[in-house]
């Protein structure tokens, strides 16, 4: 079967053969597929399943259908449903990786205090596909490594409020920060919750640029 070419990859080449995914594995392969397995154990099926591995050795995914939120950035990307539906994705990812906290497995990226869930690392429209308007799936989970639920929130915030200069638009991000910190966040703590989520204020991890949490922001009341 011929074997297309996907756009990013930032890694490796990623090909498309029939509906499965073909892209070369590391060492933090059986970790990421493990991960991806008990998110699908747990009803989680908006993520890629793992199908082993191909005669080349390269890991095979399930391919997820959809258009994917590459540059330049749509407008209907903006749309509050798919604000809505991203922010409850990544916490159903979150929740259902918590069983994998504490166990002997190798992750690409380093793992960040205080551990509460397997995080994504990398959580933006550029590793989702849309559907009719909807957030229809998450991929791309090489980076994913154990730490708090907030890590994932701060950079999904960053490229969907959004606060990356990089997005172009104009919007009024209160009220969408406000909306991604009660879905992924527990009502409870994300009323306490002060951030400053800052497209000036970045750091390094596992080679992403991504937002510093800091005290500053704190989310609207109501």
């Amino acid at each position: 079967m011929k074997e297309q070419v996907l756009s990013g990859g930032h890694s490796n080449t990623v090909v498309r053969v029939g509906e499965t995914v073909h892209r070369l594995p590391g060492p933090w392969t059986p970790a990421v597929h493990e991960l991806l397995s008990t998110l699908h154990r747990a009803g989680v099926h908006e993520v890629p399943e793992p199908l082993g591995f191909d005669d080349q050795g390269r890991e095979v995914l399930s391919f997820m259908t959809g258009d994917v939120g590459n540059y330049p950035l749509p407008d209907w990307l903006w749309e509050p449903q798919i604000l809505q539906d991203a922010g409850e994705l990544l916490r159903r990812v979150h929740d259902a990786s918590v069983p994998l906290v504490g166990q002997d497995l190798t992750w690409s990226s380093p793992s960040r205090e205080p551990i509460e869930v397997i995080c994504h690392n990398d959580v933006a429209p550029y590793n989702m596909t849309l559907v009719d308007g909807h957030a229809a799936s998450l991929f791309d989970f090489d980076t994913a490594s154990p730490g708090p639920r907030i890590w994932d929130l701060a950079y999904l915030a960053y490229r969907l409020a959004p606060l990356a200069e990089d997005a172009k638009v104009e919007k009024t991000t209160d009220w969408r920060l406000a909306v991604l910190t009660r879905i992924v966040v527990d009502v409870g703590e994300a009323s306490g919750v002060e951030l400053e989520l800052s497209s000036s204020s970045t750091d390094s991890h596992g080679g992403l640029s991504c937002p510093t949490v800091m005290p500053g922001w704190r989310l609207p009341a109501g």
